[in-house]
């Protein structure tokens, strides 16, 4: 990251890889960077852990410069053609997130195709 270049910097994605990023951007560039997170639940880990520890993870986040657009997803960018770069971002609650870098950490799914057709009893058997 060319640092004197990147100013406001965007992850989209709300889970702990997201939050993790958001986090060390934050601590090691302090106020020299914007950080945002797009997400597109209420609270960060309220599926993990729960509303109230959620807003209060949301506080912390908060107090340490970490802005966060809830409840939204990216409807599209804006950009200049002419060096191939995302200025904006453009969410669909209809706010506009100037940036000069877009991380996406939008999850994962497990690979469960090599399991078959074991059931919950199923044994596996090591030799």
């Amino acid at each position: 990251m060319k640092d004197r270049e990147t100013r406001n910097i965007t992850i989209v994605g709300g889970g702990f890889i997201g939050w993790e990023i958001a986090s060390t951007l934050k601590a090691t560039y302090k106020d020299k960077v914007k950080v945002t997170v797009v997400d597109n639940n209420a609270v960060p880990h309220q599926k993990v852990f729960g509303a109230d520890i959620a807003r209060v993870l949301l506080k912390i986040a908060k107090n340490n410069g970490i802005h966060y657009e809830n409840n939204t997803t990216i409807r599209g960018s804006e950009g200049n053609p002419e060096d191939d770069q995302v200025r904006n971002i453009v969410l669909t609650n209809k706010n506009i997130v100037a940036t000069d870098l877009m991380i996406l950490a939008t999850g994962v799914r497990p690979v469960t195709n090599f399991v078959g057709d074991l059931t919950l009893d199923a044994k596996v058997v090591f030799d």
